[in-house]
């Protein structure tokens, strides 16, 4: 789910880079964890269910919703687990840590859908990734918990229930950490932008959890509206032109982007419209 499409795709469980069925379909979108049109929303994402299943002859019975940024927040602890006597930690220490630190969060309005760990913490205070087969006396950690919003995931247990399936939710955000930056590199600590049509997430991110997390109703269909607005162009050719923009170049005065429309071609300068997205991108920042 995203803030200008929604998109529903089932993996092959042979091979995790291919899929059965894959198909994203434009809607309004969402705006300040609002979304725009329900009715359109609950219709796009039935319509992708039906023709999934007509399309693979696979009755689906759950699917996992990524749940965008916008309708999320991030509560990062310290939790402690005594394990009463010096002993190898085991799976079942770590999940019990998970939920001791679960047990102190307010999920009046929203419920924890994801659970990772920054890092963990051994008797000697030594920093750990992975625990397991250590031998303590206690276990502690640095622990996130990604909330979601109580009334989106009423909302898409509605639609779920409608379509006769079942919904489980994770962070989209997490999701994409997990599987586009390399696990050396998030032990260092990293910032990740998920940069969305109308909304953007900003992140720092460490091991496996996000240590903190902001979201805003801005993004690239905010800066292909400033295109269109300061070079009297289509919008339609904004969205194109973003495609191309590069601001790693300086470019001189003659320098242009061409884009094609409908087998027509067409040239900006390439000044010009680096300035103004680098213009809206310093709002952002």
């Amino acid at each position: 789910v995203s803030s200008g499409q929604i998109r529903l795709a089932l993996i092959d469980t042979k091979y995790s880079n291919a899929y059965l069925y894959h198909k994203a379909l434009p809607y309004e979108g969402y705006q300040d964890g609002e979304f725009f049109d329900v009715q359109e929303l609950f219709s796009k994402i039935s319509s992708l269910i039906k023709e999934c299943e007509e399309t693979t002859f696979i009755s689906l019975d759950e699917i996992l919703i990524g749940v965008p940024g916008e309708f999320t927040s991030v509560v990062c602890q310290h939790v402690d687990y005594d394990l009463g006597v010096r002993r190898k930690v085991n799976d079942k220490d770590v999940a019990f840590l998970f939920e001791t630190g679960r047990d102190s969060l307010n999920e009046e309005n929203q419920i924890a859908i994801s659970t990772a760990p920054i890092y963990y913490l051994l008797d000697d205070k030594e920093k750990v990734i992975n625990p397991i087969g250590k031998n303590v006396n206690k276990l502690s950690g640095l622990i996130s918990y990604v909330l979601c919003e109580k009334s989106f995931i009423k909302l898409f247990d509605s639609i779920a229930q409608s379509n006769g399936v079942k919904f489980n939710y994770t962070s989209s955000i997490l999701a994409e950490v997990m599987f586009l930056i390399p696990e050396n590199v998030r032990d260092q600590g990293v910032i990740f932008v998920d940069y969305g049509y109308i909304s953007t997430t900003v992140n720092y991110v460490q091991g496996d959890g996000i240590v903190y997390s902001i979201s805003f109703s801005l993004g690239s269909g905010n800066i292909a509206a400033d295109l269109t607005i300061v070079n009297e162009i289509p919008f339609e050719h904004s969205l194109e032109l973003l495609k191309k923009v590069n601001l790693n170049i300086k470019p001189i005065t003659e320098d242009e982007y061409v884009i094609f429309i409908k087998k027509d071609n067409y040239a900006y300068n390439m000044r010009i419209v680096n300035e103004i997205v680098l213009a809206r991108l310093e709002d952002i920042a």
